[in-house]
């Protein structure tokens, strides 16, 4: 008979992730093309998300106040997002897959313990531009959520993370992104409209149908 969870010295992990990261990670392991895309998708796709910032605010700039303020709010509410997470991974100290799992080869090297599994900053990262950008351009938020749910799995495909983390990365990177958006955004587009008005008219009113 199985054992519930595998305890560790940095944590508990439950049968539960146990068996859906083997189910994830042999399978892409008994693929090695598959196992290569995830390793390049872990390794360079936080990438494009960067350039997804870069992309929301020249969008922003040009379709008016209130995109420009979801723009900033999806950069702030990323950094508030990434400062959270290091907190929980601190509080958690989940050991990593291959950390606890000698079975378990991680591509580019098994991080030294102390390095935590939970929750995947990954994933938390590319949440939280995700959801982010759904507030501003509907067509690049979609492709940006497809792009993090390849992340979730391309984390756990790799044998980086088990899928608690990067389920746990996606909800609480998704709502600090929602929550920003919903508290910050009003603020910063009120703060560009008087420093449009008082200076030079940056910035243009915001269309109803801008979102696209």
């Amino acid at each position: 008979m199985s054992t519930p969870h595998l305890t560790t010295a940095s944590g508990t992990v439950s049968s539960a992730d146990r068996s859906g990261f083997h189910a994830i990670y042999d399978f892409a392991h008994s693929h090695p093309p598959l196992q290569k895309c995830a390793e390049l998708w872990s390794e360079y796709g936080l990438s494009l998300f960067v350039l997804l910032l870069v992309f929301n605010l020249w969008l922003g700039y040009r379709r008016g106040t209130r995109q420009l303020a979801a723009a900033v709010t999806v950069i702030l509410a990323g950094f508030v997002a990434l400062g959270g997470n290091n907190v929980i991974k601190a509080a958690v100290a989940e050991a990593r897959p291959c950390q606890v799992d000698h079975s378990v080869e991680a591509l580019g090297g098994c991080p030294l313990p102390g390095d935590y599994s939970f929750m995947s900053t990954h994933t938390v990262a590319a949440a939280s531009i995700a959801i982010g950008t759904l507030y501003i351009s509907r067509r690049a938020g979609r492709l940006a959520c497809l792009g993090t749910v390849l992340m979730c799995a391309s984390r756990i495909m790799i044998g980086m993370h088990w899928p608690g983390d990067v389920v746990a990365g996606l909800v609480f990177g998704g709502v600090v992104a929602a929550a920003g958006q919903w508290l910050l955004t009003p603020l910063l587009d009120r703060l560009f409209i008087l420093m449009s008005g008082a200076r030079l008219p940056l910035v243009k009113s915001s269309p109803p149908d801008a979102q696209r």
